[in-house]
């Protein structure tokens, strides 16, 4: 995909794997974030800050794996 998009647009993609890698890594932040705050119970009732008890290790290892592209 990576290929194609800088084939089409000549576009340097060289760097691509640092930003996918920040992005994730970001996203997991406000994540643990939204996690914590429903662990204190101030997200009482909410569906997705259980959900994050895995999805933040999820997007560790996403971001692990995409700077190993780079």
């Amino acid at each position: 995909m990576k290929s194609r998009y800088a084939a089409r647009t000549g576009a340097d993609v060289s760097a691509l794997a640092w930003y996918e890698t920040l992005a994730l890594w970001k996203a997991a932040v406000f994540c643990e974030a939204i996690h914590t705050r429903w662990l204190d119970g101030e997200r009482p009732g909410d569906a997705f800050g259980p959900a994050l008890g895995q999805g933040v290790p999820d997007l560790l290892a996403a971001a692990r794996a995409a700077s190993a592209t780079g």
